[in-house]
């Protein structure tokens, strides 16, 4: 399931985060490490919070992080950062993936 959901069609960007607090990282695609200007070894096991500032929607990823125990998918747009604190407008959907 993991790797399906890493193989982005489009050449999407994408991460998976642990669903319980603090919300590490537990993999991340190469178009997601290409936008956010990190390698996937330097990110890994760091919280998601590194990557949100002052356009970052707070209150979605609250409900995001409060809808991890449904099966539902939860979506929304907002402003994360990369290495050198340039924004990125981004839609955010997450949702649970079993383990393998």
């Amino acid at each position: 399931a993991v790797k399906a959901v890493l193989d982005a069609e489009g050449g999407e960007a994408r991460a998976l985060v642990n669903a319980s607090a603090p919300y590490h990282l537990t993999t991340v695609n190469e178009q997601w490490c290409s936008i956010f200007g990190f390698e996937a070894k330097e990110v890994v096991g760091r919280s998601f919070r590194i990557f949100q500032g002052p356009g970052t929607d707070d209150a979605s990823l609250a409900q995001l992080m409060s809808a991890q125990d449904s099966s539902s998918i939860v979506s929304f747009t907002t402003t994360l950062y990369d290495r050198n604190g340039a924004p990125h407008f981004c839609k955010i959907e997450g949702m649970r993936v079993p383990n393998e």
